[in-house]
């Protein structure tokens, strides 16, 4: 009787060091997923800079063309 509690007891430690495992895999693959996410976000706010220098050259442009002489 034992030894059958005894082989319970190392299946269920096993499973809790499995299931320990797939959670610590989750949580690397959700932090990887959040700076993906961080590093899309980056990459918007630098494309709407680009976007707004280029609003600005623009307008500038347009000032100095329409300035006469």
């Amino acid at each position: 009787m034992d030894s059958t509690l005894g082989l319970l007891d190392s299946t269920l430690g096993f499973l809790e060091g499995a299931l320990g495992l797939v959670d610590s895999t989750l949580g690397l693959l959700d932090s990887t997923l959040g700076l993906v996410d961080n590093t899309m976000g980056l990459v918007d706010n630098t494309l709407g800079l680009v976007d707004n220098t280029l609003g600005l050259l623009d307008s500038t442009l347009g000032l100095a063309d329409s300035t006469p002489g």
